[in-house]
């Protein structure tokens, strides 16, 4: 739409809303010329809705116009992430226990001391082998060195969240070889994870 146009409707409308039927006081028209033109108001209304209705005609052309050469909007990329791992399934204490029949072979006791930092106690450190053997009825014996350093039993709980718990019990009531806690069990490979202080160790044993 031109400006020239544009300002040409806006100034027609002022006018002709300021427009006045003209009152004659001292002069008077002669009588040989015509009476001048007048718009009655009904007259005034069409015409300012018929410019008023050109008028917001052409504003929606121009609109449509600038919407027509603005360029599209580039929708941003839909950013997928990757699929999560799925969680290892939790080991019933009835799987854990077939799980560690057979023979076992002591890899490393660390312990956590206080003021020291931790300790690791291996074959190469002790000076000798261990060896766990589970049996049925819950029973694991203990070799060292190939020499048989007693028999101890076993139980595994569950503590309902997944978490599996082992303890340790001989009728002398001395199991020094073994250590109680939490159970991290896989097919050629378990650890107990034992206190977190001087009185316990987290022991890891490989199959044999």
């Amino acid at each position: 739409m031109k400006i020239y146009y544009f300002f040409t409707l806006i100034l027609t409308v002022l006018l002709l809303s300021r427009c006045t039927p003209k009152t004659s006081t001292a002069l008077e028209v002669p009588a040989n010329e015509p009476p001048a033109t007048t718009m009655t108001e009904t007259e005034k209304e069409e015409l300012k809705e018929e410019i008023k209705k050109e008028l917001e005609e052409e504003i929606r052309k121009e609109l449509e116009a600038e919407i027509a050469t603005k360029p599209p909007v580039e929708e941003e990329p839909t950013v997928t992430s990757a699929p999560s791992k799925p969680e290892k399934p939790a080991l019933s204490a009835a799987t854990a226990e077939n799980m560690l029949q057979g023979a076992w072979k002591w890899e490393r006791t660390t312990y956590n001391l206080r003021g020291q930092g931790n300790q690791i106690n291996a074959p190469e450190t002790i000076g000798y082998s261990k060896t766990a053997v589970f049996k049925a009825g819950r029973k694991v014996d203990i070799l060292l060195n190939n020499f048989n350093a007693g028999t101890y039993f076993y139980t595994i709980t569950d503590d309902g969240h997944g978490l599996l718990y082992i303890n340790f019990s001989s009728p002398d009531n001395n199991t020094q070889h073994m250590e109680d806690g939490p159970l991290e069990i896989e097919q050629d490979a378990f650890k107990i994870l034992g206190g977190a202080s001087d009185k316990g160790g987290t022991i890891e044993f490989s199959r044999l």
